[in-house]
């Protein structure tokens, strides 16, 4: 296959632009679910767009999990879900997606998870102490394998809501979304493995009662054992990919056919090797390939664009080539959900400081042991040449040679939102820690790594607020300022298993 010319930064098409002018429509207006943004001929009229370019915003819109276009009397693109939830499956579909590994999101799963249970174990309330024991009941109780799948999760997003974390919430929602569709239940697992759920059930129910004890290390400990287990239970059944035909666990989307074609192009890109700019084909060969219509090719192409995964060319040499999978699209949806939700309950920051603070501890650590040599001695050079200051490529750097797209997701929404929250004022610690924390990847000692990372952002919190202003505990389970309920009442209203 032929390499394409070297990419020029992509031009959004005007459906992406105004797919983002109705999300940001939707968010200003407080998430009205069950209310219309307008009939189609309406916003073709307000946004002066043809019924084509509407048609590709609206699918966007709707693969956003925010709304639906019904048809008939009192129709219209109507909200349909949260922000929360609509959020949640846009991180998880970009993690589907892009060239994230299976193991990448276990690791991700593995600290969000810890985090979740310590701060659960410092806040969770008596009512919440109630509610997470007879969730760990059912979990043991379940006498089928879908449904203690159904009632695991559900306990996991009540000890993540337990947490009083909204960042944690989140990320743990999008973590449990995702490997639902990769680890399906219904359609991977043939037979009862018994020795695997009474394992999972005794590991939840650990973790519960060390919750119930205010012993975050030892719940930690558990939510090891528990990750661990499911992680070889997921190579066991050889999962590769997200399944999104059959069974109660199946994705609801409106335009499936085309979702489907987006994932078996995006396989192929794997398999291929993720090689950026390799020419996959033209709209005259791609279609008869994937068996489909030009047209469904098309709407397949428009899913896999946004977040960079492919892009199209005109011209001689065109067609369809391996573009860099771009998380922003994803980073500016969830800043906006958590200023949202901050600007709304006065939700100190300092949860989100403290998980950052874990991402990037655990990042530090990762690149002592993952990067080369070459790119240790390139952070370190970095870092010495600029000691005045904070610099983003000093963190993009770390969270590049940490090795997990997933984290580095998530640390990316962090900063993005830390640095919002404070009106764009960059608190910075000394250069010397800075320069501590890239000699110890330098030599490989991740450990210490870690230690100086931990030492580095506490000193930063410190320098960002007075102590007056901070606080050492979250409200738990708050409304969401978008819905106007919280998460456990939703998920009890609407008995659903993942956001």
């Amino acid at each position: 296959m032929s390499k394409a010319p070297k990419d020029a930064p992509r031009t959004k098409k005007l459906s992406e632009i105004v797919a983002a002018q109705l999300m940001e429509e939707i968010r200003s207006r407080g998430w009205p679910v069950g209310e219309s943004l307008g009939t189609e001929s309406d916003l073709m009229a307000r946004f002066n767009v043809s019924r084509a370019t509407m048609t590709e915003a609206v699918r966007q819109v709707e693969r956003y999990g925010a709304a639906v276009m019904r048809r008939g009397s009192g129709g219209g693109l109507v909200v349909t879900n949260s922000a929360r939830a609509a959020l949640s499956r846009t991180i998880s579909t970009y993690l589907e997606l892009s060239n994230v590994t299976l193991a990448e999101q276990y690791e991700a799963t593995r600290l969000i998870e810890t985090e979740a249970v310590s701060l659960a174990a410092e806040n969770v309330t008596e009512d919440q102490i109630v509610a997470l024991r007879s969730a760990a009941a059912d979990v043991t109780k379940s006498d089928d394998n879908l449904g203690l799948h159904r009632a695991a999760m559900q306990l996991r997003l009540a000890i993540a809501e337990a947490s009083g974390s909204r960042s944690v919430l989140l990320f743990m929602r999008s973590l449990v979304r995702v490997l639902t569709h990769y680890v399906r239940p219904d359609l991977r697992t043939h037979y009862r493995d018994r020795e695997f759920e009474h394992g999972m059930a005794a590991d939840l129910s650990g973790i519960v009662e060390a919750i119930v004890a205010g012993n975050g290390a030892l719940a930690a400990h558990y939510v090891r054992l528990d990750v661990d287990r499911r992680e070889h239970r997921a190579h066991e059944l050889a999962v590769a990919q997200p399944l999104l035909e059959g069974g109660p666990l199946r994705r609801e989307t409106p335009n499936k056919l085309a979702e489907k074609i987006a994932y078996a192009i995006r396989d192929d890109i794997a398999r291929m090797g993720w090689q950026t700019g390799e020419r996959l084909g033209d709209e005259a060969d791609l279609p008869g390939r994937y068996g489909v219509s030009p047209w469904v090719l098309r709407q397949a192409v428009r899913i896999l664009e946004p977040s960079g995964i492919v892009c199209v060319r005109r011209g001689q040499g065109g067609g369809l080539y391996i573009g860099r999978p771009s998380p922003e699209q994803t980073i500016e949806s969830a800043t906006s959900y958590l200023l949202a939700y901050q600007t709304s309950t006065a939700v100190p920051i300092d949860a989100y400081v403290n998980t950052r603070r874990c991402i990037f501890q655990e990042m530090a650590s990762s690149a002592a042991k993952r990067s080369t040599h070459k790119e240790r001695e390139d952070l370190l050079a970095l870092t010495r040449s600029q000691a005045n200051g904070d610099s983003e490529d000093f963190w993009a750097l770390i969270s590049t040679l940490g090795r997990n797209q997933v984290l580095q997701l998530f640390a990316s929404i962090l900063n993005r939102f830390i640095a919002a929250s404070s009106g764009g004022q960059s608190y910075c610690g000394p250069s010397e820690m800075r320069i501590g924390i890239a000699e110890a990847i330098q030599g490989g000692d991740a450990p210490l790594a870690q230690r100086r990372m931990g030492n580095y952002l506490h000193r930063v919190a410190a320098s960002a607020a007075p102590k007056s202003e901070q606080s050492t505990a979250s409200p738990v389970d708050p409304p969401d300022p978008l819905t106007g309920t919280s998460a456990i009442a939703e998920q009890k209203r609407s008995g659903s298993t993942v956001a």
